[in-house]
């Protein structure tokens, strides 16, 4: 009996020091367990926590209507204007018509939400890129869109926000699978794009196409390459940012118009390859000479730069040949300076009159 006793008050006093340093143990710095957490995500998860909403917020759902059909898509809010918001998106949406109406809702609308109206701008049919505009009175503030901080890589984690299947916006996510894919010749201007593993559908043409930190890398345009993979819901195109910029930047100088991208008698196409280091590099390089051409340039010769007047652009991305053209001005005299076989010249030509 006594050896009972004994064993069950040693077993009490146990318990009741557990229980005693159990109570006294200090509370959890809260403050400090979440400081812990953030310090352990990787630097996109820390910033996409803050600077995503940003994103979202910069995208628009668009609802196009005409006497023929209604249209539903997506829009990014691009820039600020001293009287509204211009917004990018695809030309497609308008099917080559002036639209009736354009509905715009913000991200977060609910469906009772009837959206602002907006006010066509212009668009390039060729390059699939639109412009519409928002009174600032209606709108009041806007969130515009983040540029793009570094270049992309193929297998970077990647979000869409699109109006899917016209439903509303909704972010998606995803990878960029082909960082730049050549999908052929328009206005003699070679056409590159993002090509993204993500869940792109109806309703997302002219979406924004985000890195994990909320800032944009390009514009989604399509689906698939027709008749390359049918109704595949799952592979996306984008139009890289620097490009879809460029000819909006061309549709507001032209007020809505638009005019010949590729101002000379020779075609120039990005080409990629490696280096001596074992790095990829890309270079601009002249893949077609027309006319009386011929004389100048050569297939095969490196475009390094060009100039008219004091003005001098060197060609370190594609992108920049591409706003270097826009930039000119019919009939008038440009030089170019190339690698021909090696050896450096300089060529001076005139760009062709506008039709």
């Amino acid at each position: 009996m006594k050896k009972s006793g004994v064993a069950l008050m040693c077993a009490l006093s146990l318990l009741l020091g557990a229980f005693l340093c159990k109570w006294q143990m200090p509370k959890r710095d809260t403050a400090n367990a979440n400081t812990s957490h953030s310090e352990g995500l990787s630097y996109g998860e820390a910033e996409h926590d803050d600077a995503f909403p940003q994103a979202t917020a910069a995208c628009v759902q668009l609802q196009v209507e005409s006497q023929e059909r209604i249209s539903q898509g997506t829009g990014i809010v691009w820039k600020e204007v001293p009287d509204g918001y211009v917004i990018l998106t695809c030309a497609h949406l308008f099917g080559g018509q002036m639209p009736d109406k354009i509905c715009v809702k913000p991200y977060g609308a609910s469906d009772s939400f009837g959206g602002y109206l907006g006010e066509y701008i212009g668009g390039f049919s060729e390059f699939d890129v639109g412009l519409v505009k928002l009174d600032k009175k209606s709108v009041g503030t806007m969130q515009t869109v983040q540029g793009r901080p570094s270049p992309v890589y193929a297998g970077m984690d990647v979000r869409v926000v699109g109006n899917l299947s016209g439903l509303g916006l909704a972010v998606l996510g995803g990878v960029m699978s082909v960082p730049y894919e050549y999908m052929g010749e328009v206005s003699d201007i070679p056409s590159l794009l993002h090509r993204i593993d993500a869940p792109v559908g109806h309703g997302c043409s002219g979406g924004g196409l985000f890195a994990r930190d909320g800032h944009i890398l390009g514009m989604v345009c399509s689906r698939t390459r027709a008749g390359d993979m049918g109704e595949s819901f799952y592979l996306g195109y984008a139009m890289p940012w620097e490009f879809a910029t460029l000819i909006g930047e061309q549709i507001l100088r032209n007020n809505g118009e638009t005019k010949l991208c590729n101002p000379f008698d020779f075609e120039a196409s990005p080409i990629t390859q490696k280096g001596e280091n074992g790095y990829m590099y890309t270079t601009l390089v002249v893949t077609k000479v027309k006319g009386e051409m011929g004389g100048y340039v050569s297939p095969g010769d490196q475009i390094i730069s060009g100039s008219y007047g004091e003005s001098e652009v060197i060609f370190s991305a594609y992108h920049e040949w591409v706003a270097f053209c826009l930039s000119l001005h019919p009939d008038r005299p440009v030089t170019i300076r190339v690698k021909h076989f090696g050896v450096e010249k300089e060529v001076e030509i005139s760009t062709k009159a506008t039709p």
